[in-house]
């Protein structure tokens, strides 16, 4: 007998996903993103997604560019501060939804702080959505004077499946390996090799140098000492003990 699909996992998430979307596309459109977002924020998307900048070899698909609206959606234009405020700014009438099942799955606990999720296919670029999503609050972060907003991080924490997807992050923030010693080419990096698409010249340099110099590979991880914030790089064997 097929067990009754609980609400909260079931086709609301994907209903509210479709909305976010939605609206996201709207603010771009119409401006109101642009507006509301810092100054940082306004340069990456003139770089990322307008003309002339769109006229090289290299640009985000439809699909990359809706993900990384979404999230600066969610986070600047809106301002969420968790799941349920997500949920009520954009689709309230969901949260009513069998019972109010849903109100209560997202009200708890560990969806009480901004949480973003982006799904997308295997080979639809999630790394490189990814690339530009650390840059975005990376930049705003550096930019920050004063005392600390909260809104914006150096700090980072990736965590892979397995080795193979480790190995890839590694290539990812580091370039390839040059030799059986575990060196790498930084210029064969993601973030560096595809710099016209990622990096507004007047920021290559202080990003290139936060990669250099802050990614930490798991074994390094609570040795290394980094002054400018911290690219975590770890799989996820790591947590439980087992290495």
């Amino acid at each position: 007998m097929a067990k009754k699909e609980k609400m909260a996992t079931g086709r609301i998430p994907l209903q509210f996903a479709a909305a976010v979307s939605k609206a996201a596309r709207a603010s771009f459109k119409d401006g109101t993103m642009r507006a509301k977002v810092s100054p940082v924020t306004q340069e990456l998307l003139k770089f990322w997604f307008d003309e002339p900048f769109t006229a090289r070899e290299k640009n985000f698909h439809e699909g990359q560019k809706q993900a990384i609206l979404n999230a600066i959606y969610l986070h600047e234009v809106l301002g969420v501060r968790n799941v349920s405020e997500a949920y009520e700014k954009i689709t309230s009438d969901l949260l009513g939804v069998d019972g109010g099942s849903v109100l209560k799955e997202v009200s708890k606990p560990k969806y009480a702080y901004p949480k973003y999720l982006v799904k997308m296919a295997t080979g639809t670029g999630k790394t490189w959505v990814m690339h530009a999503l650390l840059i975005w609050q990376y930049l705003n972060a550096r930019a920050e004077k004063g005392e600390r907003s909260g809104r914006w991080t150096k700090n980072f924490l990736f965590v892979a499946p397995g080795l193979i997807v480790y190995e890839r992050l590694l290539d990812a923030f580091c370039g390839k390996r040059t030799d059986i010693d575990g060196n790498r080419d930084f210029q064969t990096s993601d973030i560096f090799a595809a710099q016209e698409l990622f990096v507004p010249p007047a920021y290559r340099e202080a990003v290139f140098s936060f990669l250099q110099n802050c990614t930490v590979k798991k074994d390094d991880f609570g040795r290394k000492v980094t002054g400018d914030g911290l690219i975590a790089v770890m799989n996820w064997h790591a947590f439980l003990g087992e290495e």
